[in-house]
């Protein structure tokens, strides 16, 4: 329950990176929740 409450806010985070990130950005992002997720 806890990672579906997790995945959907990461939802928000990614739409609003979609609007207002730069590629190196979201590839930062992405490597910053996969570290926290398998961590």
């Amino acid at each position: 329950l806890q990672i579906m409450v997790h995945v959907s806010e990461n939802r928000l985070l990614w739409r609003n990176f979609a609007n207002h990130g730069s590629r190196e950005q979201k590839q930062t992002t992405l490597a910053k929740c996969c570290k926290s997720w398998f961590t």
